[in-house]
This record gives structure tokens, C-alpha cells and sequence, in this order.
């Protein structure tokens, strides 16, 4: 079986999904619809952001009875989450040791790149006690997270940086982290979902739903996207027909169980639904819940337990019926 495959097929889906919530909050609610976007760019901008070296540390560390040279290289990251009150836990995240040698008659030494907020890391080299304070945590961490046992015994590296500074400085701590998700798109690649959500306006430009009849996702994915780009169903966009705000009560669709003992697949009936978009999906362990707008309601209590978090819904864009599947536990 390819999974390759099944996981790029997946992740076209997420951005299938997203690109038709995004087109209808465009047309509902253009406002909403730019400040979401404005956002997106923003958080793309820290996504993309590289590392920049700030100092390093020379110490060393007893590896199998032999005495090893070792460089902390501490980088400041907009990436990392920043520290929001006291009580907050300093992030801190240690990237790929590298072996160095600075000298051919020397042995190599281990370089490792260490990696907090920009802003935390200003404020913190603003006091020498607190720089003090900060550079024992970041041994310790090395210790706990590289299973290398360091020194704490140390000296300022006279270099900001011990080794050679990668061209792509994002690769000192994420692997194929040279690539944006447009330029993956470019070679057939499909961008993870994380890369989806860091440069929806690329996207956007290369994704449509086109003339495929079947929208599936994992149930799970399509809440989480559902929570994050704003709802297409209020704010100032076009006028909703008074009529159908004031007079049309969701109906209850018609359903059936179409499943055997392994699993529980529903079908749905929704011949007022033009897109899956248009629907909110909440599903438990014996129950789901579904609403489309004004059109349909449904809660629908489940014969038998099913596992929720591997529950999946496709919808036939030609005969509107959604249909729900999950494994019984």
C-alpha cells in the first residue's frame, strides 16, 4: 500500500477543504475575510522567519571516558512562543548536533544549536544576572534533551557562532525547512497542514475544488479548520433573504444505517447542500450532531459506540448525500 501516496491524497483534501471555507467567507463577508488573511500573512512571515545567531557557550562533556569539546550555539527565533508572565516556562528548543572539526590535528567537537524568542532573549541579555541565570537553564537543557552531559562549567565562545551558519538557517532545527509551501505545489509536492494554513494566499491561487464530485475529510480535521477560519455566516456581507430567516425552520433529513459490525457508516440525505462547507459536523462516541444553516438540523442518537476520533464524512456533490463513517470500538 502506498501510504505516501494516501497522506499526499489527505493533505489535498485539507487544502481542498480550505480553499471552499475561505471562497465562501470571501463572498459573505469580505471584511472578515481580509482581516483573516492579514493574519495569516503575518503569522506566515514568523513561520518563515530564520534563527539568528546571539552568542555561544565552549564547554565540554565525558563522552565514553574521553573528554569532548562541546558549542552551545544560542539563536534567537520569532518562531519560538515568547514568555507571556513570570509564571510562564521559558521555551526552549534544541536542534541537530553536529560534529565539527575546527582543527585537522584536533578531535571534533559537537556543535549544538539552541533555539528561544527574539524577545525573551533581548530582555533576558539586558541583565547580567538574568543572561547568568539563563545560560544554566540552557545547559541544563542540553543535558535533559540531547542526553549529552555538558559541563556547567563554561566560557563565551569568542564566535557568535561555532561552525559553519547555514545559508538556510531554519535547517539547524527542521528538516526541509528550505521550502515554501507555493514552491512545493510548483514540483507536485503537497505542503503539510500546518504549511497550508502559514500561506493560504498562495494557495489559494493554485487550489480549487475543480470538477470533483467527492469532498472527504477526517472529521477531526474539518473541526479544527472549521475553528480557525472564521464562519461565512455572519458579519457584512450579502443579505440574507428575510424569508428565509424568518420562515424556514431546519428540517430533519432523511438518514439510514448502511453499515455492518465493523464499522458505522450513515447516510445522509442533503439535497439543499451544494457544498460540505456548509455543514457543522460534531460527532461523539454515540452520538452526531449535524447543522446546515437554516436548511437542516440533525441529532441522532448511535446504536453502538464508534471511535469518534477516526470518524470520517464525504460528501457527493451530484446526489447530495453525506455520508459518515467510523469504526465501532
Amino acid at each position: 500500500m502506498d501510504m505516501k501516496g494516501m497522506e499526499g491524497a489527505d493533505q489535498k483534501t485539507q487544502a481542498n477543504y480550505i480553499w471552499n471555507r475561505l471562497e465562501d467567507l470571501s463572498a459573505s463577508d469580505p471584511q472578515a475575510y481580509k482581516k483573516f488573511m492579514e493574519k495569516q500573512m503575518e503569522e506566515r512571515k514568523i513561520y518563515m522567519s530564520n534563527p539568528k545567531a546571539e552568542f555561544c557557550l565552549h564547554t565540554s562533556a565525558k563522552i565514553d571516558g574521553e573528554k569532548v569539546e562541546v558549542f552551545i550555539n544560542v539563536c534567537s527565533w520569532p518562531r519560538m512562543a515568547d514568555v507571556e508572565s513570570a509564571t510562564d516556562p521559558i521555551k526552549l528548543y534544541a536542534g541537530k548536533t553536529i560534529k565539527y572539526r575546527f582543527n585537522k590535528n584536533e578531535k571534533p567537537a559537537m556543535c549544538i544549536p539552541l533555539a528561544v524568542n527574539d524577545r525573551f532573549l533581548g530582555e533576558i541579555c539586558k541583565s547580567k544576572t538574568d543572561k547568568k541565570d539563563f545560560i544554566k537553564l540552557c545547559l541544563e537543557m542540553t543535558r535533559r534533551n540531547t542526553k549529552i552531559p555538558v559541563s556547567f562549567n563554561y566560557k563565551m565562545h569568542t564566535e557568535i557562532f561555532a561552525g559553519i551558519f547555514p545559508a538556510k538557517p531554519r535547517k539547524l532545527f527542521i528538516s526541509g525547512a528550505d521550502q515554501d509551501p507555493l514552491e512545493m505545489l510548483g514540483k507536485g509536492e503537497m505542503p503539510s497542514t500546518e504549511q497550508i494554513l502559514s500561506s493560504p494566499e498562495s494557495l489559494l491561487k493554485n487550489l480549487s475544488m475543480g470538477d470533483d464530485i467527492d469532498e472527504e475529510i477526517n472529521v477531526k480535521d474539518k473541526q479544527l479548520f472549521d475553528k480557525l477560519i472564521p464562519s461565512s455566516n455572519g458579519g457584512g456581507g450579502k443579505k440574507k433573504k428575510l424569508i428565509e430567516e424568518l420562515d424556514a425552520e431546519p428540517q430533519e433529513p432523511d438518514y439510514s444505517f448502511i453499515g455492518g459490525d465493523a464499522e458505522m457508516k450513515v447516510k445522509i440525505s442533503l439535497p439543499l447542500v451544494v457544498k460540505m462547507t456548509e455543514c457543522d459536523l460534531n460527532i461523539s462516541k454515540d452520538e452526531i450532531q449535524l447543522r446546515a444553516g437554516s436548511k437542516y438540523k440533525l441529532d441522532l442518537k448511535l446504536p453502538k459506540e464508534i471511535d469518534e476520533e477516526n470518524a470520517s464524512a464525504k460528501f457527493n456533490r451530484k446526489t447530495s448525500n453525506l455520508t459518515l463513517t467510523a469504526p465501532h470500538l
